[in-house]
């Protein structure tokens, strides 16, 4: 459309260009205004209002932060009730509105950690407002990260948390998130029954052979089966299948016969798969791992899981250097 010679797209963009221009001045101002008041000591409301305006422009000014937290600090000594939550309530309010304006501001989670370490806030006002916010961005790393922290300051079991991440990844099995926590939540149960056995045992015992039960690794092992049959090409199950049987299996389940049945049943798993998608880089990948793990010794194994990286020289190009290098370390494994 035309106005008067000049398209209206054009009129668009030059006042797009002069609302950024305006914002960008503001800004500008802001930042050197908030500086002074810094480097002044100057912790009444009229700056802080001005610093509450400079960061829903931008959450990531860490100095602007440090102004608020040396300002809160100096208030707070004299502050009466009433007041105290006021400005307790200032800063809650102003780190929502930098959160919604970037998710992933490291600055404004760091303040509302802070205000958590400071006794600020309720770790379970909190516990809950994180979950709400992981029900709208089921990804974002730093909210996972402020759970964690929450969760340990609170006291919240690994089982209760592992349970949140099962609801989680059955929402939407691509939530690499969650699975990536879930991980770290089985390490550190695992960890957990160790020292419990450490504690139990003599000094001549020994615990090495730890692990986690059978039954614990049955769940594990259904669980992420549902992923990749559900959406067989997402990365995000994969990955913890991988990890899995890779970081799960211990001495302890191949002395009571658990390793070889379950490494058994996932290769015949990753077998029929490939009936199906014959040119999965991902069961294929899988199933060359999984062929490792039944042991060196199995020349047919080996034959196989060769072949198998020679396939995935091939579909996956990209990786070729990759696929290559962890052939020729199993084939020097294997000949020790």
């Amino acid at each position: 459309m035309v106005l008067h010679g000049i398209k209206k797209d054009s009129m668009k963009d030059e006042e797009s260009q002069k609302a950024l221009q305006k914002k960008a001045k503001l800004y500008k101002e802001l930042l050197a205004t908030v500086l002074g008041y810094k480097k002044e000591h100057n912790y009444r409301d009229g700056p802080l209002k001005h610093c509450a305006a400079l960061l829903e422009i931008n959450p990531d000014v860490s100095t602007a932060w440090n102004y608020r937290r040396m300002a809160l600090e100096a208030r707070l000594e004299s502050a009466t009730g009433e007041e105290r939550i006021g400005l307790v309530m200032n800063e809650f309010t102003l780190t929502e509105k930098a959160l919604q304006k970037n998710p992933k501001s490291y600055c404004a989670w760091h303040h509302r950690k802070w205000l958590v370490l400071r006794g600020l806030s309720s770790p379970d006002t909190e516990l809950y407002l994180c979950e709400k916010m992981l029900d709208f961005d089921e990804r974002n790393f730093h909210c996972w990260e402020y759970r964690r922290f929450l969760a340990a300051r609170m006291g919240v079991s690994d089982q209760d948390e592992l349970s949140f991440t099962t609801k989680k990844i059955e929402q939407n099995f691509s939530n690499y998130s969650a699975w990536h926590q879930r991980t770290l939540l089985l390490k550190r149960m695992q960890e957990a029954t160790i020292a419990t056995a450490e504690s139990d045992s003599s000094p001549h015992t020994g615990v090495h052979n730890v692990a986690l039960s059978s039954e614990k690794l049955d769940q594990e092992y259904d669980l992420v089966h549902q992923a990749f049959f559900t959406e067989p090409e997402d990365q995000s199950g994969w990955f913890y299948y991988l990890w899995l049987f890779g970081n799960t299996l211990h001495k302890s389940h191949l002395e009571n016969g658990y390793t070889g049945k379950r490494v058994e049943e996932e290769i015949q798993i990753c077998r029929e798969m490939l009936q199906l998608e014959p040119s999965s880089k991902w069961v294929l990948l899988a199933l060359a791992r999984l062929l490792v793990t039944r042991g060196a010794a199995d020349l047919t194994s080996q034959a196989e899981m060769y072949s198998i990286y020679e396939k995935l020289m091939q579909i996956d190009p990209m990786r070729k250097l990759y696929y290559m290098e962890v052939k020729d370390k199993h084939i020097a494994f294997s000949s020790i």
